[in-house]
């Protein structure tokens, strides 16, 4: 997954338990994102690489049943003035 890729991005999906999951959270003109939390580290875990300019790549493993709800946030550095700060948020539902 990509983000943002798409003015519609994918918000939620079901997957199996052992499926890993790749997502980029792109730095772009400036933007850059805060390293995603998750909502229960017990169903999936998740690293997290910066490279330059910024953009995240995080590696998302699926451990058990349950919901997991991945969540960042973007800041522009350059500017204060510049774009409004957006909320980024997946939730993940893995079944057996």
């Amino acid at each position: 997954m990509i983000y943002p890729a798409t003015d519609n991005p994918v918000r939620s999906a079901c997957l199996h338990m052992g499926t890993t999951v790749n997502i980029e959270l792109l730095a772009l003109r400036g933007v850059t994102w805060t390293a995603p939390t998750d909502s229960d580290p017990s169903v999936a875990t998740v690293t997290d690489q910066v490279t330059p300019p910024g953009t995240r790549h995080d590696h998302v493993t699926l451990l058990r049943p349950g919901t997991v709800t991945f969540t960042s946030a973007s800041s522009y550095t350059p500017d204060p003035s510049g774009p409004v700060s957006r909320q980024w948020a997946l939730t993940l539902t893995v079944v057996p």
